[in-house]
């Protein structure tokens, strides 16, 4: 499984079932939620691969590494997500990848054992394969659509995704040069694409941070034709 296609299941949206009882559930498995302050790592190659991290409640930046070491912005998720479930799955050494919390955060380390304790539990076990069928399909279609999309476009979904889980207004944290990274976009073609958002309504700009309004987020969706 290449590096794309790790970066590319890291990153999706999935459409979970936000009423989805998970605390009963995971206290009916005899399982114990932790809650992690603001920016900790709570994955990271240096972890062993025996586990997944389910995260419960929070949102968190996963970052990954080059062969050359360095090190880029993947995706920004947020809660409930299984985190380390392709390492785990195709029993790779170490992860790929480092999960940083960006807000307090409700989560689990699940073992072996552990996870087959809970796919014994049968509303557990239909959602777990709901996941994975429908991250498949949005690895598929997310792969179609960046393809066929310019880097101004590119960007504008960059800000689509951040923003569609939030409540506004959306202030984006991430640094300039690490979205230029990302998006593989030079850092002055970055500056010039958001001096145009901002001419076209999608941002705003106060000094050097990056905020988006309800109406903001309404046009980008307009533009990018998504619901």
């Amino acid at each position: 499984m290449n590096t794309y296609l790790i970066n590319t299941l890291y990153s999706l949206a999935n459409k979970l079932p936000l009423d989805f009882p998970w605390k009963e559930t995971l206290k009916e498995a005899g399982l114990d939620l932790r809650t992690v302050e603001t920016e900790r790592v709570i994955l990271s190659p240096k972890d062993t691969t025996d586990r997944i991290c389910f995260l419960v409640e929070g949102q968190v930046e996963v970052r990954n590494f080059s062969l050359e070491g360095k090190r880029n912005i993947s995706a920004y998720l947020k809660g409930p997500q299984f985190l380390g479930l392709v390492e785990y799955l195709t029993q790779r050494r170490q992860h790929l990848s480092e999960v940083k919390t960006l807000s307090p955060a409700v989560l689990i380390y699940l073992h072996r054992d552990q996870m087959e304790k809970l796919l014994a539990h049968k509303t557990f076990h239909r959602y777990f394969l709901d996941y994975l069928a429908e991250l498949t399909v949005n690895t598929l279609s997310k792969h179609s659509v960046e393809r066929a999309m310019d880097p101004k476009s590119l960007l504008l979904n960059y800000l689509y995704q951040y923003a569609k889980h939030s409540s506004f207004p959306v202030e984006i944290q991430e640094n300039k040069q690490n979205i230029s990274d990302l998006l593989n976009i030079q850092i002055r073609t970055l500056y010039r694409y958001l001096r145009d958002f901002e001419d076209q309504g999608y941002l705003l700009r106060k000094k050097q941070s990056i905020y988006l309004t309800e109406e903001n987020f309404k046009l980008i969706q307009n533009a990018l034709k998504v619901d």
